[in-house]
């Protein structure tokens, strides 16, 4: 008996865990080929990103060669100035689709976006890929690089492996018997 309340107190210990937020990871691979109809630029650039399910809010690093470019050197820099950025979706690659969110204008783009509407289907979209960067310049108002934002891999929660641990401790305490 004193088993059994063991096992159950450990149960009940294991299972009463807090949720923990789940971070999912994408990343974007942003060039002038990927532009819709494709684009023959020599940028590209890389963009990182985190969704967070808890806060509802996907944190992004992206950066392209235009920030590296100097007066002396423009290779691989865009075509024309920077006039926009954004994140557009939903869309499969080879689709354009509505901007979502803007994004800050320079090279380097750091910052957060708060998803408070409908985060479900926001983690639905994301997940399946249908988000992307967008680089908009003068010369290619339309954009003149972009990245599709794919899922690196999600993570499992913590409660699941919780939850494995105590089913084990009840397959063990039943063997011992």
């Amino acid at each position: 008996m004193l088993r059994k309340l063991a096992v159950f107190f450990l149960w009940t210990l294991f299972a009463s865990q807090p949720a923990h937020a789940l971070f999912i990871n994408f990343t974007a691979d942003i060039e002038g080929s990927q532009e819709v109809p494709a684009r023959e630029s020599l940028a590209f650039g890389t963009g990182v990103f985190t969704f967070d399910d808890v806060a509802n809010r996907l944190s992004f690093r992206i950066l392209f060669t235009d920030a590296l470019c100097t007066p002396t050197n423009q290779g691989g820099c865009l075509d024309t100035p920077e006039i926009m950025a954004h994140i557009h979706g939903p869309a499969r690659t080879g689709v354009n689709a509505d901007i979502l969110f803007p994004l800050p204008l320079d090279g380097l783009k750091v910052g957060a976006i708060d998803i408070t509407t409908n985060p479900a289907a926001v983690v639905a979209d994301l997940l399946a890929g249908l988000w992307y960067v967008n680089i908009h310049t003068d010369e290619h108002p339309g954009g003149e690089i972009r990245g599709q934002i794919l899922p690196v891999g999600v993570p499992e929660p913590m409660g699941a492996v919780l939850m494995l641990v105590g089913v084990a401790g009840l397959v063990w305490s039943g063997r011992r018997r």
